[in-house]
């Protein structure tokens, strides 16, 4: 075995993670999307002629590249080909407004831009407007469309050869650059490497019970942490089917759940919420669904009771986390709906444990695989240490092809808790006023 060859074989990154999914279960369907479906031996081969054709118009390890797209089977071929290539991947908040998105688009330095059909005129306005993009790509989405004139097209970018890029690939090489939502000031992009996705990967599939078995829904958008690195990263790990639609509304979902038989969908409660005041619910199939996940905020009981009557073979977790942490945290199990309605915890901290990256206090205790590896902060606080997981892009300015997370800042984050009768832990959320950077601490309108 050459010494690249054996490279290979140790090495696990994003793109090694779909391409051992394709070569343990080629034949399984791994996306469905509107009149698309694929294989995983299907879609692997994709992905590598669309890196190899990304290589081409000069994609080159480190390169930021941005997304501004609904979901679609192009964005995951995106997604898993720029991995292949060690390129980075940029997901954009398609409700930002063009001034917005130049701001994302000038801080991460991107130079080439993915665009979805419903956003042409967004991207065109935001290009404009002092960034470096130098050229845009059109991606196709859920239904037929053609691109418009003067703009790369997903099918002209495909390359010839579908053997994989021979590109030299490590587990902690930075992967995707995922900008927070800038509630408290501008946004501030989480730099987070194959290795720190991976192990987020590992948690919420043991933590999920997500499985190969699992027939799922994404409908929320891709471009946000949590559709993307708690639900399709570890579907495509584990060889799950995974059906993509890029119309996250009431109708649209129950459609699709019936159709395909689905057994697994995640949405915040006010999409579950929807869904049981639609007059489509009652003729719905919903006999395969088995397993529901909510993020976001928590469920209000009389939600819990009400879907437990009406889907009652319908498990429930509650995922909590953030962007810095790649995000999940903590997990709120089915058996604790009711029980401790209104946590985020199921009694421990063994998520963030798993992902050898991060490190929980409780009452000043640590529980960290590495003694003395994090500060000790006040009772009562979760504190989340997420460095090698995240590293905070601060310069706009940073010259290019300065490898990932040098000259930017290890990123904690401090988890406010509360106590609870039965002396177990409820989170409530971020301390957005206290967030411990090594040598300071700093406000939430100066971080973010």
């Amino acid at each position: 075995m050459s010494h690249s060859q054996s490279h290979e074989v140790w090495r696990h990154t994003l793109g090694d993670l779909l391409r051992r999914t394709a070569a343990r279960l080629p034949g399984k369907t791994a996306v469905i999307c509107g009149d698309v479906t694929w294989t995983y031996a299907e879609l692997d081969r994709i992905v590598n002629r669309f890196a190899n054709g990304l290589a081409a118009l000069g994609v080159v390890p480190g390169e930021r590249v941005a997304i501004v797209s609904r979901n679609s089977h192009a964005f995951v071929v995106l997604r898993f080909a720029l991995a292949r290539l060690g390129a980075v991947l940029v997901p954009i908040n398609f409700m930002l407004n063009a001034d917005e998105v130049a701001y994302v688009l000038r801080h991460a330095g991107a130079r080439l831009l993915a665009v979805g059909p419903d956003f042409v005129e967004l991207a065109s306005a935001a290009v404009g407007r002092d960034t470096a993009v130098e050229r845009m790509l059109w991606l196709p989405g859920e239904a037929a469309s053609a691109p418009p004139a003067g703009m790369l097209a997903f099918d002209a970018v495909l390359g010839d050869s579908d053997a994989a890029p021979a590109v030299e690939l490590d587990n902690r090489a930075l992967a995707q650059i995922i900008y927070t939502s800038g509630t408290e000031s501008l946004p501030k992009g989480a730099m987070l490497t194959h290795e720190a996705v991976l192990w987020e990967y590992v948690s919420c599939i043991l933590e999920g019970e997500i499985r190969e078995s699992d027939r799922i829904l994404h409908a929320l958008p891709l471009y946000h942490c949590a559709q993307l690195d708690v639900f399709l990263g570890p579907a495509v790990y584990v060889g799950a089917t995974n059906v993509i639609t890029g119309a996250p509304t009431p109708d649209n979902i129950l459609a699709l759940l019936s159709r395909h038989h689905l057994t697994s969908f995640f949405a915040p409660p006010s999409v579950w919420i929807a869904l049981l005041r639609s007059p489509r619910f009652a003729e719905a199939d919903l006999s395969a669904l088995a397993k529901g996940y909510y993020g976001a905020s928590i469920m209000p009981v009389e939600v819990l009771r009400e879907l437990a009557a009406q889907l009652p073979a319908v498990r429930l977790w509650n995922f909590y986390g953030q962007t810095e942490i790649a995000p999940l945290a903590t997990v709120l199990r089915p058996e604790d709906q009711l029980r401790k309605a209104g946590s985020d915890l199921s009694g421990d901290v063994r998520v963030a444990l798993r992902q050898r990256s991060a490190c929980c206090l409780w009452r000043g205790h640590a529980a960290d695989p590495e003694p003395g590896g994090c500060r000790r902060s006040g009772a009562g606080d979760i504190f989340a240490r997420v460095e090698p997981v995240a590293r905070i892009r601060r310069r706009p300015g940073r010259p290019r092809g300065v490898a990932a997370g040098r000259g930017s800042q290890p990123r904690h984050r401090l988890l406010t808790v509360r106590r609870r009768q039965d002396a177990e832990r409820a989170g409530t959320g971020r301390d957005s006023a206290s967030i411990a950077v090594p040598g300071s601490r700093k406000g939430g309108p100066e971080l973010g």
